[in-house]
């Protein structure tokens, strides 16, 4: 967390992070993690400020409607914080709004009659006079510039990546593809990377892992935890489950207790998350 506060401070151009591992890893803990350290951080400074965005990757059909509510989430995000960042938020509505202005049917605009063929015309100019590739990318060099200016740094997170349909996995990043071009802004996400990259497969022919790759900037891959640490943390946490039930044991009883709970249950504790649950 301090390495993406610090070590980046005077970047401006966007980073993705990606964070993997497999099922019960700890990857939720340390994204959660991060997200806090970022927050003190800049609870304590005035010369930048920081946002957090939990984005929740779930409820969404389509790549449009992706970007739109991402979009809203970020500009709602925005609004709640400084004036700086409410003229930021200003900004990423108006792109919002020439978004919608593009996925909108266009015979959504033709109520009835007998002239549908000149509406629909009339509707296609509109659209791209309105919302021109060329005027959805001066929108964004626009809050380029906003977030520059106002000092603004997002941190934009993005959890249970792999828990997603696989056409869901590559619209995630599509998403960030397309999003990884704002300044000031970092990208974490978290993914069992066999499982992305499997699902990126289906799309790309089996080049799934150079897609994934051309995306993801800094790799931090979880360490497998050994049996070792697994049987000691399980040890730890039946010592704090009797001392609430008011068993006292001493060393040596725990000690012995724990080597007989883990005979029993080491066949079913893979992750540290089987220990808790």
């Amino acid at each position: 967390a301090e390495g993406l506060i610090h070590g980046y401070q005077q970047e401006r151009e966007a980073l993705v992070v990606g964070i993997h591992g497999p099922w019960g890893s700890g990857k939720s803990s340390l994204v959660n993690l991060i997200a806090k350290v970022i927050a003190q951080y800049y609870h304590k400074t005035e010369e930048e400020l920081g946002i957090v965005l939990k984005f929740n990757p779930w409820m969404f059909s389509g790549q449009q409607e992706l970007q739109l509510i991402f979009l809203r989430e970020l500009a709602a995000r925005l609004y709640a914080k400084t004036e700086a960042a409410q003229q930021v938020a200003k900004q990423v509505n108006q792109l919002l709004g020439r978004l919608e202005a593009l996925a909108k049917p266009i015979t959504s605009w033709i109520p009835y009659g007998g002239l549908a063929q000149q509406a629909i015309g009339f509707g296609q100019k509109a659209t791209e006079q309105f919302s021109s590739p060329q005027d959805v990318q001066r929108l964004k060099e626009k809050i380029d510039a906003a977030l520059q200016k106002s000092n603004i740094r997002l941190y934009i997170t993005i959890d249970d990546i792999a828990r997603l349909t696989f056409a869901e996995i590559e619209h995630i990043f599509q998403l960030v593809k397309l999003n990884a071009n704002f300044a000031n802004t970092v990208f974490i996400l978290a993914y069992d990377q066999e499982v992305v990259v499997n699902a990126l497969d289906q799309k790309f022919a089996g080049r799934g892992q150079q897609y994934l790759e051309k995306i993801v900037q800094v790799d931090y891959g979880l360490p497998k935890i050994n049996r070792h640490t697994l049987k000691a943390l399980l040890r730890e946490r039946m010592g704090v489950v009797l001392e609430g039930l008011g068993v006292q044991l001493s060393l040596e009883e725990g000690i012995e207790a724990g080597s007989e709970s883990w005979k029993g249950v080491e066949g079913y504790i893979r992750t540290v998350r089987d220990i808790y649950r």
